[in-house]
């Protein structure tokens, strides 16, 4: 079924397969390195990052990463962006839903340059263990990356939403100052990749659980210059997307055979 739900995406163009991504113009963003330690308290619920890349048309790109509602980080001063990745810092038992957003700078509107556009994060530093883990909800339907041997445990926590936690990654994994190619096996397995078409906007949420009742997590995002990374480690890649509502599913099957039934009588 979950085929089948796949290719009717595809065949109506709500798929996120080859046939959309390969004719898409990929845009890489750079963060930059800042701290925002006020991120997450009071009415301080985004974070700007100026000038994160310019595309084939010059067009500059800014972005916004921006919180649903206040929460608490440990370490408010890790808040920001380290190595040209978003870093975010949050205390034990806390959960905060957020949106990265990009913006065309002439015109302060959502970016969109009028053609097919992909572009690539990398969520890692994905670790931790009983005591104090991170998790990370990706609620935009999209194609993601991990490496055959993730410790991460994919999960689809609801339709076109899919979770990775860091319980079993064994512990702490180098990265939370920003990773460079070649990654260990430890932090390719503690990392997922997450491609998004022709949208500029990715919403997510992370959480920090576990037994202790006091300490700090960090989850980095980088902009694309990490796409590469999990090709050496036999990589995976899943299509997350919403399915097609039963009636959706009958309409769109009635399609394929419609065509199927015209290049019949044609041949």
């Amino acid at each position: 079924m979950y085929d089948f739900v796949k290719v009717l995406g595809l065949a109506l163009g709500l798929g996120f397969g080859a046939a959309n991504v390969a004719n898409a113009g990929a845009v890489e963003l750079d963060f930059g390195t800042s701290e925002f330690a006020a991120f997450g308290t009071g009415t301080n619920l985004s974070m700007f990052y100026d000038n994160v890349a310019t595309d084939i048309e010059g067009r500059q790109i800014n972005a916004t990463l921006t919180a649903s509602a206040a929460f608490v980080p440990k370490a408010a001063d890790k808040n920001g962006s380290v190595a040209g990745d978003i870093r975010v810092n949050l205390e034990i038992g806390q959960t905060v839903e957020l949106a990265l957003r990009l913006f065309d700078d002439a015109t302060g509107l959502a970016y969109d340059p009028g053609v097919n556009f992909s572009w690539t994060l990398g969520f890692f530093d994905i670790d931790g263990s009983a005591n104090s883990y991170d998790v990370v909800t990706l609620k935009t339907p999209a194609q993601y990356t991990v490496t055959s041997t993730t410790d991460l445990n994919p999960v689809s926590s609801a339709p076109g939403q899919v979770t990775f936690s860091g319980l079993n990654t064994g512990g702490n994994v180098a990265g939370e100052s920003g990773l460079t190619p070649p990654l260990t096996q430890d932090q390719a397995d503690a990392m997922v990749l997450f491609t998004v078409s022709n949208t500029s906007e990715v919403i997510f949420d992370y959480s920090h659980f576990g037994t202790n009742t006091s300490g700090g997590r960090n989850l980095l995002v980088d902009g694309g210059s990490l796409k590469t990374a999990l090709d050496d480690f036999d990589p995976v890649t899943e299509v997350n997307v919403v399915p097609l509502p039963f009636s959706g599913v009958l309409i769109a099957g009635g399609l394929l055979v419609l065509g199927g039934l015209r290049r019949m009588r044609r041949s």
